[in-house]
């Protein structure tokens, strides 16, 4: 049985790596063909094709008619809209170098200059290093506007902008506003790491803003809309806002104890406060002795590193995962009891 094939002609492997094999190959012919569906969508839609078929919606014809959800429907729609202009990323899903979530993060930040650059980088790069990859040019662009490097990040600019993240998560620059009688409530031009270093952007108040949306368990949110109804009728409402208000309890609560992780501080702060495997997004991290102590292995940073507890306990303690080197930039990842992955550093390589 192979990719390609119809499949009702598929017999089903009963060997896992077999049939881990098919799955990759059916996936990736699964993501080219989500291109052309969300190109044939953006038609339809674009024509109002659900009213002429006699459908309320485009939500109600996607669930009834083609079994998905209206999200499902448009994340292929936007997929094949950014790719309109970008024949290289579009050419690289459809033959299967990248798969459809990689395909939606280069859209977002790809021209056509730079297209095959990032097409390149993205096969090198595991999901997670290649959104944190796109996310740094996001934030360049919100900055820097039509004038910001779209191009893959080099190791020099990758460093400025981990050093920045680390700044704050730690609570570094926080720490740093308060102790010079500052409001740590930064504005925009606190998002650039050259401002401390080489001096303030110029930019407009409303470049460089992200919106928040938080989801909310009720009884929490009547809590907060009752503290915002209070607040709103005392003398602060004149000169603060409801979130500023939230912001400034917060911190003044908070700030006693930023940076009281104990033994573990150093490290957690050096790897973003996150889990340093290459594939999660966790922000629960444990310490893990790259050597263990019991084969000698000490407690100095180059000998730890923080993933968070199923990658430490069920990954590396159970075998899954392993991690060799030294910490943070020499460390080797590899994934599977029969090795399939290795990441070194921020390099990708399938062993098979």
């Amino acid at each position: 049985a192979v990719p390609g094939a119809e499949p009702e002609d598929v017999v089903l492997p009963h060997d896992l790596l077999q049939l881990d094999e098919l799955l990759v190959g059916w996936c990736a012919e699964l993501a080219a063909r989500d291109l052309w569906l969300g190109k044939m969508l953006s038609r339809f839609f674009g024509m109002r094709g659900w009213a002429t078929c006699d459908y309320v919606s485009e939500g109600h014809y996607a669930r009834e008619r083609l079994g998905m959800s209206r999200s499902s429907a448009y994340e292929r729609i936007k997929l094949a809209r950014s790719t309109t202009a970008l024949d290289g990323i579009a050419e690289a899903v459809q033959r299967g170098e990248i798969g459809f979530q990689a395909g939606r993060l280069l859209a977002r930040v790809a021209t056509r200059g730079t297209e095959q650059a990032w097409v390149e980088r993205a096969t090198r790069r595991t999901y997670k290093h290649l959104k944190e990859e796109v996310e740094l040019v996001e934030r360049d662009m919100r900055l820097y506007g039509p004038d910001a490097d779209r191009s893959p990040p080099d190791d020099a600019r990758l460093e400025a902008f981990f050093r920045f993240r680390r700044r704050v998560r730690s609570g570094e620059a926080f720490r740093e506003a308060v102790e010079k009688g500052e409001d740590p409530r930064f504005g925009p031009e606190a998002a650039n790491e050259n401002a401390a270093e080489n001096g303030s952007v110029q930019m407009s108040a409303r470049r460089g803003e992200v919106t928040l949306r938080f989801a909310l368990e009720d009884e929490l949110y009547v809590l907060y809309k009752l503290i915002e109804g209070a607040f709103s009728e005392t003398e602060l409402a004149e000169t603060d806002s409801f979130i500023g208000f939230l912001a400034s309890n917060y911190w003044r609560t908070w700030y006693p104890l930023l940076g009281d992780s104990g033994v573990c501080e150093e490290i957690f702060a050096r790897d973003g406060h996150e889990c340093s495997t290459p594939v999660c997004f966790s922000k629960q991290p444990t310490w893990h002795h790259i050597v263990y102590r019991s084969h000698g292995g000490g407690d100095e940073p180059s000998n730890g590193t923080s993933p968070c507890w199923p990658c430490h306990g069920e990954g590396i303690h159970e075998r899954r995962l392993r991690v060799t080197g030294t910490a943070p930039n020499g460390l080797v990842w590899t994934f599977g009891r029969r090795p399939w992955m290795e990441v070194r550093g921020r390099e990708k390589r399938l062993r098979r």
